[in-house]
């Protein structure tokens, strides 16, 4: 990211079923990418938990697009995860949702599914 309008936010989700938090973002809303509270949160960030393989990534996604203050005309979410997406019971937040939630707040979201 680069130019002083550049704006981010970090965060991290975990099973909303097992693990507490299940959700975590950096202080604040959208700050510029050399914000202290990004390394900040980087830093506090630890894998564990998780009941079962799938994750909360619907959840997270729904909570993300609609926490934030969009204003910029390009906006993105990228969701690096190493499970895919709890379904069914177990989510409160669908597909549908997500894309719904997305196309209104024109979020591009892309997922990037590692190690799985």
């Amino acid at each position: 990211m680069e130019g002083r309008d550049a704006r981010m936010s970090l965060g991290s989700s975990r099973d909303k079923n097992v693990d507490d938090p299940r959700y975590a973002r950096n202080h604040g809303d959208l700050v510029v990418p050399d914000d202290p509270s990004l390394a900040a949160f980087i830093s506090e960030v630890e894998a564990t938990g998780g009941g079962d393989f799938a994750e909360s990534l619907y959840d997270a996604a729904l909570s993300t697009i609609t926490a934030l203050d969009w204003q910029a005309e390009s906006r993105a979410l990228v969701i690096i995860t190493d499970a895919p997406p709890l379904t069914g019971a177990l989510t409160t937040a669908t597909e549908a949702d997500v894309v719904a939630a997305s196309q209104a707040a024109s979020v591009h979201v892309m997922t990037i599914l590692v190690g799985w």
